[in-house]
């Protein structure tokens, strides 16, 4: 057996030792080479204390093909990650969209349904010229809350109207299927829905306007001569002037009705026959700030609704209110329902008996543009029905 001295024993242990340390990689100081060496076969040193055979071991990289397959599993597998992280984002964003409609369409709905179900009936006046209602807007007598104390309510005027004004650069090529079921998509154009609360006013006559001044060019006086002439030739009667201090009650509901649509038209930014936007030439203000909702839909643009206001001519638009009241029908026998987009007003089905509407029925559309390209745009209708308690109440005798 081959080993080495005592002396060389001793530096194999110690430099076997700091190999095993791992700080000394080199062969010991003193080696034993195999006999078979000596007959001119190789043999490679070893430790005596650690005999390891030192081998040549190739390392193998991977080849093209490997890296290919790596490669093509890799993508495949990012594509599928890719594509299920799109899909949630898009169901994100139109659930976001679809929560911002809603939100909207609720907020302004219970905005109306208090406005209406507090709204006021005077007993000096029977009820009535407390509402007036119209397709685009109604405005009433109610109460509104004066302090944070529910209980502390003060009398108003309120009045809704669309603006006439698209609330943005953005419309609808294909809003509406218009006939239904035709094939045929019509564009559809967002307005939005204002509210303007006059504390302390407790009637429908007097408004913030004097009819005698010029605005721009226009006599409101003037203005409400020809449309009160406009309705006496529509209801057969003989024409009038709107000052003259005799004229007999059909005269003065329709003094008052007239003043009522120009109150509304005006607040609805003005038209072609009402040429005075009251946000910019009377309030002074940016309507932006009365907004009740946005993107509320109409097939009638801007152009058309300064021209036909009320959708009369063309019938391009369906009404945003209507108005009705519970009846009976004596053929039937049963509870009839009587609406019009009109109320109080020498073209509604009540003209000849002014009062409080019992029903006040609130629909419109809202669009809101694709979450994403290739998306469809969000779409809904919103209805509201209200009953009003005082229209409910009995008229004084």
């Amino acid at each position: 057996m081959y080993g080495a001295t005592a002396v060389d024993r001793g530096i194999a242990d110690s430099r076997g030792q700091r190999l095993s340390e791992g700080r000394w990689f080199g062969p010991p100081a003193s080696t034993q080479v195999f006999p078979l060496a000596r007959k001119g076969i190789a043999a490679f040193p070893v430790n005596p204390v650690n005999p390891v055979i030192l081998s040549k071991k190739k390392n193998r990289g991977f080849t093209l093909v490997e890296l290919m397959v790596a490669m093509a599993i890799f993508v495949v597998l990012m594509a599928g990650v890719t594509m299920i992280f799109v899909g949630s984002l898009r169901t994100t964003q139109v659930g976001y969209q679809q929560m911002k409609a809603y939100e909207q369409a609720r907020t302004a709905l219970s905005v109306i349904d208090d406005d209406l179900v507090r709204s006021f009936s005077s007993q000096q006046s029977a009820d009535v010229h407390n509402f007036y209602g119209t397709p685009i807007g109604m405005t009433f007598i109610g109460t509104v809350q004066a302090t944070s104390d529910p209980k502390d309510l003060n009398i108003a005027r309120i009045t809704y109207v669309v603006y006439n004004q698209t609330s943005s650069a953005e419309w609808f090529p294909e809003a509406f299927e218009d006939p239904p079921d035709s094939g045929v998509f019509v564009p559809g154009y967002p307005y939005p829905l204002l509210r303007y609360v006059e504390p302390g006013a407790s009637d429908l006559e007097s408004f913030r306007v004097k009819w005698g001044d010029n605005y721009d060019g226009v006599v409101l006086g003037d203005v409400l001569q020809g449309l009160c002439a406009q309705s006496s030739q529509n209801l057969g009667l003989q024409p009038f002037t709107w000052t003259d201090p005799n004229l007999d009650p059909g005269q003065q509901d329709i003094v008052r009705a007239k003043k009522c649509e120009i109150w509304i038209r005006m607040l609805a930014g003005g038209d072609r026959q009402v040429p005075v936007n009251f946000w910019r030439r009377i309030l002074d203000v940016d309507y932006s700030d009365y907004v009740v909702t946005e993107n509320v839909i109409s097939i009638a643009p801007e152009a058309i609704r300064q021209t036909d206001t009320f959708g009369e001519s063309g019938g391009l638009f369906t009404p945003f209110f209507n108005y009705a009241v519970y009846g009976y029908d004596p053929v039937s026998g049963e509870a009839s329902f009587s609406g019009s987009p009109w109320w109080n007003d020498s073209r509604a089905w009540n003209r000849r008996e002014p009062r409080l509407p019992e029903v006040v029925e609130v629909k419109f559309w809202m669009m809101f543009p694709s979450p994403y390209p290739g998306a469809p745009d969000f779409r809904r209708r919103f209805t509201l029905q209200v009953n009003v308690p005082t229209g409910y109440a009995r008229r004084p005798e």
